[in-house]
């Protein structure tokens, strides 16, 4: 049975894709690449451009003959490379280059083994495991990955009538195998599953990228580490049933507190975040490990952040570690805090315009209107406006394995009655975490993919051929 109209303009697409594919993945191993993305590769400019380079590579290649010296080669190989990095920056232009997200493609660009080889290569991964002489098994590592990011994409992507991966997508411990995830992303295999395809070598891009991060490997020691330093000051023995934070202060009176726990951020959850946008990395994603603290009033939350910052006796972390300006000049004012701590209505007016400044803190980015890390201006389009607990960043420094690591803590500090309000009310976090779990299913499955591309060219080719239909019948008027 032969091909039909439809399958056979969708591979003639996907073809033309996936060599304009080729000419972004050279811009990106050479580590420039354009604002304009698809458009770009299809430069004439940088096409003769790129046609020049390879002819550069194959003549040095018949100079570089085997009586060379290794060093000699190497230096050649340098100045080259350099020689080529300006010559596609004068073509780009500098305002233009940034760095290409994976996520941002909508194919990997390879269709034949060798190629994907060469490609995991490029990324210091094997696709073959190497006790297989045959080389029918995947390297345990890749298969790892993907199996990994099989379970995500079930679990989190596959809702709502969306069906979990296909039997033939999950075949990941053969090199065939992962070979198909690749072709059927790119446009060769079953055209439906394209999508699903797509989806999971964005997922194991992330997956792999967390791998690689140290901050993220070692987020479960810092974790238990904060966990040993609460627990020399938050006492729970003192009264059956009851809470306490020692203050440190001479003679002090214990302050009673409602709860306290913990938490690392869940691999799961940092997934998800850095499939949302393309920009997050570990640098920007700050909440992997935190801490909350829920008081019985807000002034006693304001009180305890007192103690836990600002105390001039024992504070439990250092004033200086917290990472943004503001927030210490609004609390650093003793005698202010004196009398706010005492008067329950100015108490509450202040959590409240401290928990209002970072309601929109764009995942502890943005906090009281400052960027931690650049004036972004971002916000957590995920929170909801009546989210109400005061957010502090703060960088916890420790000696791991014999180095000094520093990793960013979030503190929450919120009163019971905020509390209630956000599991409860219009801000509870399951309607948060669904709101995050569909923008995510939303860009890794239902966007920017051959298929979805596809149906979007030929919608609008039908919008452009009904519009000259009207001007032709317009005209046909006239006469």
């Amino acid at each position: 049975m032969g091909q039909t109209r439809e399958q056979k303009e969708f591979e003639e697409y996907a073809e033309n894709q996936n060599a304009i594919a080729s000419y972004e993945n050279m811009l990106r191993a050479l580590g420039v690449v354009s604002e304009c993305g698809n458009n770009g590769a299809e430069d004439p400019k940088i096409k003769k451009t790129i046609r020049t380079i390879m002819n550069e590579i194959k003549k040095r290649c018949e100079e570089n003959s085997d009586e060379k010296e290794e060093s000699e080669k190497n230096s050649g190989l340098r100045e080259f490379l350099s020689a080529t990095e300006k010559v596609l920056s004068d073509v780009l232009g500098k305002q233009g280059q940034r760095p290409l997200s994976m996520l941002e493609g909508i194919t990997p660009g390879v269709t034949e083994e060798e190629e994907i080889k060469k490609l995991l290569q490029a990324h210091d991964l094997n696709l073959y495991d190497p006790k297989d002489r045959e080389g029918k098994h995947a390297d345990a590592y890749i298969a790892e990955v993907f199996k990994e990011a099989i379970e995500y994409f079930d679990k989190l992507v596959a809702t709502e009538g969306t069906s979990p991966v296909h039997k033939s997508l999950r075949q990941v411990n053969t090199a065939e195998g992962v070979c198909s995830i690749f072709r059927t992303a790119a446009g060769k295999g079953r055209k439906l599953l394209v999508p699903q395809a797509c989806a999971l070598l964005r997922i194991a891009a992330v997956i792999d990228f967390m791998n690689r991060t140290e901050k993220l490997r070692i987020m479960t020691s810092f974790a238990e580490e904060l966990e040993k330093i609460c627990e020399t000051r938050f006492d729970d023995k003192r009264v059956r049933g009851k809470i306490y934070f020692k203050t440190g202060c001479e003679g002090e009176i214990p302050m009673e507190i409602k709860e306290w726990n913990v938490r690392g951020k869940t691999r799961e959850s940092i997934i998800t975040k850095l499939l949302h946008k393309p920009e997050y990395r570990e640098d920007k994603v700050l909440d992997h490990v935190g801490i909350r603290v829920t008081t019985k009033t807000p002034g006693d939350s304001l009180r305890f952040i007192y103690y836990a910052f600002f105390s001039k006796i024992a504070p439990l972390f250092p004033m200086s570690s917290i990472r943004v300006n503001r927030t210490k000049q609004l609390l650093v004012d003793e005698n202010k805090l004196l009398e706010i701590f005492n008067d329950p209505e100015l108490a509450r007016k202040f959590f409240d315009q401290l928990a209002k400044d970072t309601i929109d803190h764009a995942e502890l980015e943005n906090f009281g209107g400052m960027a931690s890390l650049g004036e972004t201006g971002a916000t957590n389009e995920f929170s909801s406006a009546k989210y109400r607990a005061i957010h502090i960043t703060f960088d916890l420094r420790l000696t791991l394995n014999g180095k000094k690591r520093t990793f960013p803590i979030e503190m929450q500090v919120l009163d019971e009655k905020a509390k209630e309000e956000n599991e409860y009310g219009e801000a509870a976090r399951d309607d948060y975490v669904g709101r995050r779990n569909a923008a995510m299913k939303k860009r890794v499955f239902e966007e920017r993919n051959l298929l979805t591309e596809y149906k979007k060219s030929k919608e609008e080719q039908n919008g452009k051929s009904k519009r000259k239909g009207v001007i032709k019948r317009k005209r046909g008027k006239r006469y």
